[in-house]
């Protein structure tokens, strides 16, 4: 029997799923496969605040279509990104793939990441919807450093 919160993550992930196709069609995309420098607004806004990211393993949570995880893989990072919708995820590969980039896409909740990477998976967490990099003492403790 469903609870009430399986519920609400069903319907959230179903409301997701059903964003993808316009998503994909209204986030430009074509930019991302024509300009091989070309970066998310988002990623460029945060530039600054990230500092250099070149070299690190980033895994990018609640990344949707990808735009910004091949964005801070074009920054240097080796990404990874996590999404519960696997529509989402499937347009986020064909976009890594057609831009010629490897990202290592996963599909579960948030709040499952550490099971779907492994534990010693992510050394940074970047969560650019805040608009802020953060090492969370939860993930330090999940991942053991």
């Amino acid at each position: 029997m469903s609870t009430p919160h399986d519920d609400a993550i069903l319907t959230n992930r179903a409301n997701w799923d059903s964003r993808v196709p316009f998503h994909e069609q209204g986030y430009g995309l074509e930019r991302y496969r024509t300009d091989p420098t070309y970066l998310s607004d988002t990623v460029r806004y945060d530039v600054p605040r990230l500092g250099p990211i070149a070299g690190l393993s980033v895994v990018h949570l609640q990344c949707h279509i990808g735009t910004d995880t091949l964005s801070l893989a074009r920054l240097g990072a080796r990404m990874s990104g996590l999404d519960f919708s696997q529509p989402a995820l499937d347009v986020a590969t064909r976009l890594a793939v057609d831009c010629g980039t490897s990202i290592d896409y996963r599909c579960a909740d948030l709040y499952d990441a550490v099971e779907a990477f492994g534990p010693a998976q992510t050394t940074t967490q970047v969560s650019v919807q805040t608009r802020n990099v953060e090492l969370t003492e939860a993930t330090q403790d999940q991942i053991g450093r």
